[in-house]
């Protein structure tokens, strides 16, 4: 906080809809605020898993593991920028073009 900014942490699961609205909404505060986000992984899956869900919600959980590992993985070897900048990339292949997680990055010519 040494230039006035101050920092807001903002944990996400790369599947969570909601989660992807209000990192959208952090990032337009960013542009007219003198606030600055921290992103942070957490797993849906992980903090679910102990607990009584319905059977689709819970495939849905199982499936959202790779990209909790992808976002873990990209921030431990290349700084929480990396982060930030591929919750950006992955959260608008999933909840903008609705695109699967495992799906080729490019269109098939």
């Amino acid at each position: 906080m040494a230039d006035g900014r101050l920092t807001a942490d903002f944990w996400f699961d790369p599947a969570c809809p909601w989660a992807w609205i209000a990192s959208r909404w952090m990032k337009e505060v960013e542009k007219v605020r003198g606030v600055d986000t921290s992103f942070h992984v957490m797993s849906l899956a992980y903090l679910n898993q102990d607990n009584d869900v319905p059977d689709d919600y819970r495939a849905f959980l199982d499936a959202t593991w790779g990209a909790v590992r992808v976002c873990t993985a990209a921030e431990q070897a290349h700084g929480p920028a990396a982060l930030d900048r591929l919750y950006t990339e992955l959260g608008t292949r999933l909840h903008v073009q609705g695109r699967s997680a495992t799906a080729p990055l490019s269109t098939p010519r």
